[in-house]
């Protein structure tokens, strides 16, 4: 029975009853439900022989399904907390495609009875092979180890920033770990998992349940804070890394009976007293290069920082683990011997100190009056930098520990003054924040005191944030404003100036108002909050209304309150919202940013301020929602340019949606002929059945491709629908978009400019600069292509099918990064897509004459396999070095793909290889590449393998062929008897079973009045 789609699972729990799951509703084509009795015959009654594992909800069993599919089917006892954490598995597994997550088959929800059915891993978890578990064990070798770490960074950090949402696991530890049958590893047990907000660069979920996790794992700032943010995963992945390197449970109840420390507190011991190599894993001894070891320690370490905002974000995690592999590659290669006492004189110390759980005490130096008088020239007035009701405050600089500071000097009889001072050196003693000025030293001689300002990081709604919720007792404010915000000289910012702030005990953290301490009000006059000054009470609230006034003096560029500019002495944030109610912002924002603004950027903004500035303390945002929305802001400005963006509109109307034409800039036809020279034939780059690509230059000297599509009807709708799809799209593998222009019936685009050109132009000759590729060359340029599908296809807000996949829309920027282009002809699929199955009943098949899969062209079903299967061709492409239809040849090799099946059969493949590579491939590079290649041009979709998988299968040729190169075998150039020995058949059977329709599509298979609308588009 079918459920309805899009809905996920709705639960009963009844007080008298065990809970159970009614009216459940999962989604069509992307999750099975099995009756209960397929289930039993799975697992043959669940008989205790299938079982595999034991969990906190019930057990895990192995079992076969119909098709003889061996699957883990999770049963899960009738608990509260079972209950939810199905629901929860199941909504997010149903939602998340990644090569390297566990999978969801299917469900069985039927009388008491519940359970998931996911991909069997046939190798158990990490744990099982770290320590020792199960009868199989074997010692993981350590490039093996690496290998799995990298695979399980990649998974966490798509579950960072490549779904739809953002996801934190929350229970990541050895045991959801867990690995195939080719050791791929694989991310699993999603019932803890949290979704973020839509578009999230800090995932800040503020939890009001008790923190969840696995004791040792769990990050001590959500322990302590219940502030979860991406970086808690993060956390729990540095206890991983530890564990794999030490071979040694990142906790142990025996070791707590027995007072052993917990494992991060041995391993900094471990680092600190230099004994490293005494304490990792026996087996690993004299197997791990020095260099690598430090890589892998400094990011472990890293990844444990006792701060969430110090700790890297997992794409780093997952780069540095790509280099310390790397590193150990490279040394294996060497055959250098791994020398013991190397590990003591190589690592490098300092990050030893970010793994210590021992609180240090740092006591305040005591600055002499004669070095503060020379750091400041004698406190020279020309140094004052700034100036308030009790004090001065100089620029100075420190010559032994080469630092320019400021040195705050109270006025000699400011008694209200030296009260403030004490509260604020008492509070900057306790505080270490990036976001909050730190205090280094102080001096008391004479009545001087001095402040120090280090460590200028980015943000001041990180440092409010860290205060009301990060430190061990909330800290308000009381006094935020601009001139309280410092600024270095790379424009980063930093809080200061606690003269007025009080503390709120963490136990009172829940009730609205703080009884006040003073019997008057304090602050600046335009900051206040209306509440606190009419003396409801003093919050955290109060510091957003303070902090919301700064926002909106950036964005008028006036000050709070200024009777200079303001005859009826109105204060900034009254006449800013009013100006919003009455629709007149746009008047009152900085001249200078007027037309610089990304019009979303600018809708953000304004609704940040406006909620900060809410006359209502409760309608206010939190600090942590402050900061999230800002970060949104900065990400939407980004995709903008500053210097040409044009306002999507004014007054009440910038707060509709915007077209995709708001979020770039746009240039006038004038600036379009300028930057190509009046469209001089010399600027052409390339041409196609869409239009022209020119060279050219902005008046800002970046260099562009500019785009300009043929005055064509059908082509508008090519132009709208490429430009709403490269203003969502951002990836490394993904042109850029920088801007366009429409004037009169000129569309044009202008993109990222790739000087190399199309990866057509190398592999067929084209072009003056031709050079051909070496064989590394071109994996490296199939593996950057297939993760720009891959993202198309699973990482977007919606999946994105290509449609016109071939090599001259792969195109080579100077580094030689490989990108894909033109979307004019692409297609949206589904919000979360497994099948992005759109069908074509009245549209006309489009595409590139022998690219195109034969099930799109024949049927009209278009699937993201239809991308796969043209991704297949360019692969054969890459290998052969001619294209995939060629008049040239004999008739028998006139197509590409009938050639390649031909070679196959027949054994002469090496014979049918680009000349420019016979020699230089590893057999068993050559079989892998070859098996991928075909397993993509497979007659049946549902055949062909995701483009995560090409992906993957590309990086492991790509391996192959380093490993034979580093090697002391040689690859033969005569020898083309080892290829073909060395070649399975097994992949050959894709070819052998296709109908001559699906690689003979010609240029007779299409209407000559469709044929403009197939050419291959620039």
């Amino acid at each position: 029975m079918k459920y309805p789609l899009w809905s996920l699972l709705t639960f009963f729990v009844s007080k008298k009853k065990a809970p159970q799951l009614q009216g459940s509703e999962l989604p069509e084509d992307v999750c099975r439900q099995f009756s209960i009795a397929e289930i039993e015959a799975a697992t043959n009654n669940f008989h205790p022989d299938s079982i595999i594992g034991i969990g906190r909800y019930g057990s895990l069993y192995k079992g076969t399904i119909d098709d003889g599919t061996v699957v883990a089917l999770r049963r899960c006892r009738s608990s509260l907390g079972a209950v939810r954490e199905l629901q929860n598995e199941v909504r997010l597994l149903c939602q998340l495609r990644y090569p390297h997550l566990v999978s969801l088959i299917g469900f069985c929800v039927e009388g008491s009875e519940m359970v998931v059915v996911l991909e069997y891993m046939s190798r158990g978890s990490l744990a099982d092979f770290l320590f020792g578990i199960g009868k199989d064990y074997v010692p993981l070798s350590w490039k093996h180890r690496l290998h799995i770490c990298i695979g399980a960074a990649r998974g966490l950090h798509y579950l960072h920033t490549g779904a739809k949402h953002a996801v934190i696991h929350r229970h990541i530890n050895s045991s959801s770990i867990l690995l195939d049958e080719e050791w791929c590893c694989k991310l699993s047990d999603f019932g803890l998992s949290k979704l973020g907000p839509r578009s999230m660069s800090k995932a800040l979920i503020r939890m009001n349940t008790r923190p969840a996790g696995t004791i040792g794992y769990v990050d001590p700032e959500y322990a302590l804070y219940g502030e979860l943010t991406e970086k808690s995963d993060v956390f729990s992945f540095g206890v991983v890394l530890f564990e794999v390197v030490f071979g040694k449970k990142a906790f142990n109840r025996t070791s707590v009976r027995i007072n052993e420390k917990h494992m991060l507190e041995w391993a900094a011991d471990s680092l600190w007293k230099g004994t490293i190599y005494h304490d990792i894993d026996p087996y690993l001894k004299g197997r791990i290069a020095p260099e690598c070891l430090n890589k892998y320690l400094e990011i472990a370490s890293s990844c444990v920082h006792r701060k969430g905002n110090e700790r890297p974000a997992m794409g780093e995690v997952e780069v540095t683990l790509e280099l310390a592999l790397e590193l150990q590659e490279r040394a294996d290669s060497k055959m250098d011997s791994i020398n013991p006492c190397m590990y003591e004189e190589e690592l490098i110390i300092y990050v030893f100190f970010q793994v210590s759980t021992k609180s240090s005490k740092k006591e305040q130096e005591m600055e002499s009056w004669n070095i503060v008088k020379a750091a400041t020239n004698n406190f020279d007035q020309d140094l004052i930098i700034g100036s308030s009701g009790f004090e001065h405050v100089y620029k100075g600089f420190l010559n032994d520990w080469n630092l320019v500071i400021a040195v705050k000097r109270l006025y000699p009889d400011s008694a209200q003054g030296f009260n403030e001072f004490q509260a604020e050196l008492l509070l900057l003693c306790q505080l270490h924040h990036q976001h909050v000025v730190p205090l280094i030293g102080f001096c008391n001689e004479k009545a001087e005191m001095i402040l120090q300002r280090l460590e200028i990081c980015i943000g001041a709604a990180r440092g409010l944030r860290y205060l009301h919720t990060g430190a061990k007792q909330a800290i308000i404010h009381r006094d935020v404003k601009s001139s309280n915000i410092l600024l270095d000289d790379k424009l980063v910012c930093k809080l200061s100036d606690f003269g007025l702030a009080k503390l709120r005990p963490r136990s009172n953290c829940k009730q609205k108002t703080l009884t006040r301490i003073d019997s008057m009000v304090k602050g600046t006059r335009g900051y206040a909050d209306p509440e606190y000054v009419a003396g409801f009470g003093l919050t955290e609230k109060s510091v957003v209304y303070s902090f919301g006034v700064v926002l909106f003096e950036v964005l008028c560029g006036r000050k709070a309150f200024d009777m200079s500019l303001n005859a009826n002495q109105e204060y900034l944030v009254h006449w800013a919202r009013r100006s919003i109610g009455e629709g007149t912002i746009y008047n009152i924002i900085d001249p200078y940013l007027k037309g610089r603004i990304a019009a979303e950027c600018f809708k953000t903004f304004v609704d940040i301020a406006c909620s900060c500035t809410c006359p209502e303390g409760n309608s206010r945002l939190e600090m942590g929602e402050v900061e999230v929305m800002l970060e949104r802001a900065l990400e939407l400005q980004q995709k903008a340019n500053s210097d040409m963006v044009r306002l999507a509109s004014c007054g009440v109307y910038m707060f509709e949606e915007v077209s995709w034409c708001a979020l770039v800039p746009e240039y006038s036809s004038a600036q379009i002929k300028a930057a190509t020279n009046n469209s001089h034939p010399h600027s052409i780059i390339g041409e196609g059945g869409s239009g022209i690509v020119y060279k050219g230059t902005l008046h800002d000297g970046t260099i562009v491709a500019v785009k300009r599509l043929k005055k064509l009807s059908y082509l508008e709708r090519q132009f709208k629908n490429e430009g709403q799809l490269l203003c969502q799209l951002r990836h490394p593998h993904l042109v850029s978009l920088i801007g366009f222009c429409v004037e009169g019936s000129e569309m044009v685009f202008v993109l990222e400019y790739m000087s190399r050109g199309s990866l057509a132009n190398f592999l067929f000759g084209i072009g003056k600069d031709y050079v051909p590729l070496s064989w590394k060359h071109r994996l490296h340029i199939c593996i950057g292509a297939a993760r720009g599908l891959h993202y198309l296809h699973t990482g977007a807000k919606h999946a994105v099918i290509h449609r016109d996949i071939n090599s001259s829309n792969l195109i080579l920027d100077e580094e030689w990064c490989c990108k894909l282009s033109d979307f004019g002809l692409s297609k949206l699929g589904p919000p979360s897509m497994s099948k992005a199955l759109i069908r074509k009943n009245s549209t006309r098949v489009v595409g590139t004459y022998g690219y195109i899969a034969p099930e799109y062209f024949l049927h009209g079903e278009l699937t993201e396999k239809s991308d796969v299967y043209s991704f297949g061709v360019i692969l054969f492409e890459v290998l052969f070095g001619r294209r995939n239809q060629d008049y040239t040849q004999r008739s028998d090799q006139f197509v590409l793909l009938h050639w390649a099946k031909e070679s196959l059969s027949q054994g002469t493949i090496y014979h049918a290889t680009d000349s420019y590579l016979k020699g230089r491939i590893a057999p068993e590079c050559l079989n892998k590449y070859l098996e991928i290649a075909s397993s993509c041009v497979h007659c049946e979709g549902n055949e062909r393998p995701s483009m995560g998988e090409v992906e993957a299968t590309l990086e492991l040729a790509l391996e192959l062929q380093e490993r034979a190169d580093s090697g002391t075998e040689s690859i033969y150039p005569f020898g083309e008897c080892m290829y073909e020995e060395a070649l399975f058949s097994a992949f050959v059977s894709n070819f052998v079973g296709l109908d001559s329709h699906c690689y003979s599509l010609s240029y007779s298979d299409f209407s000559d009045s469709d044929s403009n609308n197939h050419n291959n588009n620039s």
